[in-house]
């Protein structure tokens, strides 16, 4: 889940690590749902001697060495899909990515049945893909079919769990746009189906087509009862809050707060009580943004936990001077359910129990954590700074 919505002079996202492109104009938007014939017949015309691919280092991943064309005409041939490393040599992340993530094994496993593509978005062959594409950051990582139609990005730096997990979503068609088309074909008054395609195609650089697809929620449910419905509700009450914002310079929070306790679908009481919650940390209001995640954290489903509870609880350890026993406890609580979830969630939740003076239990945590995954730094670092505290 992504508790992101435009807010013009008010920004409410939780971005995954990356470097924001230099102040250079737009890199260009791609149709999400059309083949980029453009950027295709560009890179046609561009320099060929050497392939758009200049990896930043090995790792573990076969990389394809031919160009953005022959990328496509092989993964039609083979019925495979292309993943697409977009990176620069100044991006900070992007090194991280090559080293942390591609350098494993696993990682070179999951990604070995696609045709793999690592592009300078700003190599004078790479920049002719690149603007094809919309590129927030870097490194921008896009999955594309051999039709050339983009199907998903992976947003930003990832350790090497947390990119298996996307790949394979990936590779199972979920949330991908053909997977979401799919869902959609089979019973179109799938309205979540709908409503996550148009926060895909939106995310994909096609606003045009998201619209067809909230207009076709609209018209299926004008009385607001479903959960796609509410959700797109809550988002133009946020939009009028961050209108108001603009004007005045007051955050008034009054009209979105009534709507979300008069919620009765807890899907979207969370997603409004965490847009709300980063919104004041972004204006440092830690009072208003712990109250935020705790009432998120109350309406917060059983099978959304796992991607809230990591979220709230790296957010209130980033506030740790400002928190109460109760804003400690909830660090806790969320960060327990996925503590055996990978070396970064096993750290997370060390952390939290450090934040609340379990220094014991935050050792004993660490030191099983250490014990199964023995080549992660992060660990390594994390408990001899522990047991120096200690």
């Amino acid at each position: 889940m992504a508790w992101t919505v435009p807010l013009g002079g008010l920004q409410s996202s939780d971005p995954a690590p990356h470097t924001p492109p230099p102040d250079r104009g737009p890199l260009g938007a791609q149709n999400a749902r059309k083949p980029m014939l453009i950027p295709l017949l560009l890179a046609s015309l561009a320099p060929s001697a050497a392939p758009a691919t200049a990896p930043l280092g090995g790792g573990k991943v076969a990389w394809f060495e031919g160009s953005y064309a022959d990328a496509l005409a092989k993964a039609k041939a083979e019925k495979k899909l292309i993943f697409i490393d977009f990176w620069t040599d100044w991006c900070g992340w992007c090194k991280r990515l090559d080293a942390d993530t591609f350098s494993q094994q696993e990682v070179g496993d999951v990604l070995k049945d696609l045709v793999c593509l690592s592009i300078d978005a700003e190599s004078e062959s790479g920049a002719v893909v690149a603007k094809g594409f919309v590129l927030q950051g870097f490194p921008a990582l896009m999955i594309v079919n051999g039709d050339g139609v983009v199907q998903d990005s992976i947003g930003g730096y990832l350790p090497p769990d947390g990119f298996v997990k996307e790949i394979e979503r990936v590779q199972r068609g979920e949330g991908t746009v053909g997977g979401l088309e799919t869902r959609i074909a089979a019973d179109p008054q799938d309205l979540d189906a709908r409503f996550e395609l148009a926060q895909k195609l939106e995310t994909l650089g096609d606003p045009g087509a998201a619209k067809v697809q909230l207009d076709a929620i609209k018209a299926a449910d004008p009385e607001g009862r479903s959960q796609a419905m509410r959700t797109i509700q809550l988002f133009d009450a946020v939009q009028a809050m961050a209108q108001a914002y603009g004007r005045t310079q007051e955050l008034d929070t009054a009209p979105v707060v009534a709507f979300l306790s008069a919620e009765k679908h807890p899907s979207v009481a969370t997603r409004g009580w965490m847009i709300l919650a980063n919104i004041h940390g972004q204006l440092e209001q830690p009072a208003e943004a712990t109250h935020a995640f705790q009432s998120a954290w109350k309406h917060c489903p059983a099978d959304e936990r796992a991607d809230v509870g990591p979220t709230i609880a790296n957010a209130l350890l980033s506030m740790a001077g400002s928190l109460t026993d109760a804003d400690k406890a909830l660090a806790l609580a969320a960060a327990e359910g996925t503590r055996d979830k990978g070396a970064n969630q096993a750290e997370l939740y060390a952390r939290c129990l450090h934040l609340n003076g379990k220094v014991a239990e935050a050792l004993s945590a660490l030191e099983g954590a250490v014990e199964l995954y023995p080549d992660n730094a992060k660990l390594q670092k994390r408990l001899k700074d522990f047991r120096t505290d200690v």
